[in-house]
């Protein structure tokens, strides 16, 4: 209603006019809200996550070199017998000298094979020390799916009331942003954006449709200058806008 129009209401018409509240102070801090968690949610994953491969690395190759260890000191001793075999055909002046090197060699052998023994230990402890690993990754996933469970409400806001759709993007440190209600000619048209959370300055991996590089590069000097999660979807949704003007 114009100010004209509203002058031409008596003031006791106008004084019964509802005042209308749209909640955008609400929405407004819901949304800085959702920001923070979804920041610190993707940080903690992304700490774990390379957490998790750097351990079940070094447990690899502790395992690699382990049964390397053991491999080849089965072939030495095998070697050793070949060569105590081939030696029994020698002059008898030598027999003597064969059967206390043989004895030796004995001896050394039963003491590899302890050794052995307790490598092969060492390695099932390392095998368990992975496996109580990998529970414990699979109940901080499960953690984390749980603190997902607990954002939907949020994220079910941001869908309802701005035509947003959060998703994976078949990695663990990538996310994808859908946005609909934009082109005013088809409010299901869905453009959407892929970020990668891999590294501490964000990356966009794609944009449909496709966005310039120009403005890719400002959308990102946006989110890694702010931190503001809220702030570059601000922005990329401006631009997905004029995209869909043209």
């Amino acid at each position: 209603m114009t100010s004209l129009e509203t002058a031409s209401i008596p003031p006791n018409i106008a004084a019964q006019l509802p005042n209308i509240n749209f909640g955008f102070d609400e929405l407004k801090e819901r949304m800085a809200k959702f920001t923070a968690a979804f920041d610190d949610f993707i940080e903690k994953r992304r700490e774990k996550a390379l957490e998790a491969r750097t351990a079940f690395a070094r447990d690899l190759a502790d395992l690699n070199d382990n049964q390397k260890t053991v491999k080849k000191n089965i072939e030495h001793y095998e070697q050793e017998e070949i060569k105590i075999a081939a030696n029994t055909e020698k002059e008898i002046q030598e027999t003597a000298d064969l059967e206390s090197e043989i004895a030796t060699i004995k001896s050394e052998r039963s003491s590899r094979q302890s050794e052995n023994e307790t490598l092969s230990s060492q390695i099932r402890e390392q095998s368990l020390a992975t496996q109580k690993r990998r529970q414990k990754l699979l109940e901080e996933k499960q953690a984390l799916a749980s603190q997902a469970n607990h954002n939907q409400p949020e994220l079910a806001f941001w869908e309802d009331y701005l035509g947003l759709r959060i998703e994976g993007a078949g990695r663990l440190d990538h996310v994808r942003f859908i946005f609909t209600v934009i082109d005013e000619r088809d409010l299901e048209r869905e453009f959407e954006i892929v970020l990668s959370v891999e590294s501490r300055d964000y990356e966009i991996i794609g944009a449909r449709p496709k966005l310039d590089e120009a403005t890719k590069q400002r959308c990102l000097d946006a989110l890694n200058e702010t931190r503001s999660i809220a702030k570059f979807l601000k922005i990329v949704r401006e631009e997905f806008k004029n995209i869909a003007k043209k």
